[in-house]
């Protein structure tokens, strides 16, 4: 009985979690694209030059990034600085029809289909 009541609890804490977390997507989706072009390439431009500069990433062997479409953060200058320090860099790659994902490694953007 134990059992059963725990994995009614971890199920209904997972639908929750995930219902927070898409609540959390769609409200921040829309303050990106309210943004303006202009003021996302200064912020990307911050976080990159924020990055950039911490010790985990300079002493990191692996980049795990993703490849920014749309009003996302740009991420295309971290690639490319992270390949040309001799980093390894993978991004993720979502598998149709499944909510999984696995990661590539790259050698260059023009890796990116």
């Amino acid at each position: 009985m134990y059992i059963a009541h725990y994995s009614v609890h971890t199920d209904m804490l997972k639908n929750t979690v995930r219902a927070c977390k898409n609540e959390c997507r769609k409200k921040y989706k829309a303050v990106r694209s309210n943004l303006g072009e202009t003021k996302r390439d200064e912020y990307s431009q911050k976080i990159a030059d924020t990055l950039l500069n911490l010790d985990v990433y300079q002493n990191a062997d692996v980049l795990l990034a993703y490849a920014s479409i749309g009003d996302e953060v740009a991420t295309y200058s971290i690639i490319n600085h992270a390949l040309q320090c001799g980093k390894r860099v993978a991004l993720p790659y979502c598998i149709p029809n499944t909510s999984n994902m696995d990661f590539y490694y790259i050698n260059s953007i023009t890796d990116l289909k």
